[in-house]
């Protein structure tokens, strides 16, 4: 929300998933990377929660939630066969 005459604040990080599609087949294990993008220098904490999978099969190995205050987070997950 902007006050009158204010602009609104721009945002302090972005997040780029890499890969940003998967095709995996049944069994596999994949990796996904969330990248932080710090366009204006903001140097804080940035915690990245992983969707909620499981009703589609998809196991998450390692917890749903990451923090860093570095570059980036990976989330590992398992394809029931």
């Amino acid at each position: 929300m902007a006050l009158a005459g204010l602009a609104a604040p721009s945002p302090d990080f972005a997040l780029v998933f890499n890969p940003a599609e998967i095709d995996a087949p049944r069994g596999s294990s994949v990796t996904i990377n969330a990248f932080i993008s710090r366009p204006g220098g903001f140097a804080g904490n940035v915690t990245v929660t992983a969707p909620d999978v499981s009703s589609l099969k998809i196991k998450l190995k390692g917890g749903d939630t990451k923090s860093t205050t570095g570059e980036f987070v990976s989330f590992k997950f398992k394809l029931k066969g």
